[in-house]
């Protein structure tokens, strides 16, 4: 599992791209063609025409599918890391972009998620956003707001032990609360960082990451990729966006099917 090229930050920070049997590869798979954009074998030949940016969208998408799938770890070296996050040797990032007392999805569950393996073990570092207090009067019941995210932290982990029975000694300090700056967009009805989330984490903390809502997370992420930086990396979608488009009374099968597409 560890990395190639001398980098102490695991197989997961290689570069696929300089990576020659990865590369040889895909360009197997992608019918042999040299270039960035693959072979045209079997592809419709719009996947190749290239704009004044360079290679088509469409293209990048496919080819990026294909590199982060061939670079990631295999079945035996996932059990292994499995094996030492529950040990605590490997460290777990748990990315969301809600926190409580907000009472939706990607606050409770993520939480519940960090927790539960913080019991069993594991050491974890739960990411959660800092709203600015007027905002906070947007999301929170009762008019509740917090003017530090220390004092917010506080109520969390209150709720943890009162709701969940997971009290801080049954934590054992293995559990880690931080936050990064994020903005309320009314419009898209989420929440949205601001800045580069992956630098609230240490070099030595990137064994797993946990992407809770990552269509969310990376509306506008433009910090280090996460499957350079941590060993292995999963996504949780908490949205059944087939359901919602299907629901949806203008056009909602077309749109259904292009997600089911897209899935």
């Amino acid at each position: 599992g560890g990395s190639e090229d001398g980098d102490s930050g695991g197989a997961g920070r290689r570069d696929v791209r300089n990576n020659a049997a990865s590369r040889d590869a895909w360009q197997q798979q992608s019918g042999g063609g040299g270039s960035f954009s693959g072979g045209t074998e079997g592809h419709d030949r719009s996947d190749e025409r290239e704009s004044s940016s360079g290679v088509s969208m469409r293209a990048l998408m496919r080819d990026w599918g294909r590199i982060n799938w061939l670079d990631g770890p295999d079945p035996p070296q996932c059990a292994r890391l499995v094996a030492d996050v529950l040990s605590g040797k490997a460290h777990t990032a748990i990315v969301t972009t809600a926190s409580l007392p907000w009472l939706t999805g990607t606050a409770v569950n993520p939480l519940l998620r960090a927790a539960y393996l913080a019991k069993r073990g594991a050491r974890v570092t739960l990411l959660v956003p800092w709203l600015d207090v007027s905002e906070q009067r947007l999301l929170f019941a009762g008019n509740v707001t917090f003017a530090t995210p220390h004092a917010q932290e506080d109520f969390i982990l209150s709720w943890l032990a009162e709701r969940a029975g997971l009290s801080a000694a049954t934590l054992g300090g293995r559990l880690s609360i931080r936050w990064y700056a994020a903005r309320y967009h009314r419009e898209k009805g989420s929440v949205l960082a601001l800045g580069d989330m992956t630098q609230h984490f240490a070099p030595d903390e990137a064994g797993v990451c946990v992407l809770e809502e990552p269509e969310h997370l990376n509306w506008y992420h433009h910090g280090e990729h996460w499957c350079q930086r941590w060993s292995l990396v999963i996504g949780i979608i908490h949205t059944n966006y087939w359901s919602y488009a299907r629901s949806h009374e203008t056009g909602g099968l077309m749109a259904a099917a292009l997600t089911q597409q897209i899935n």
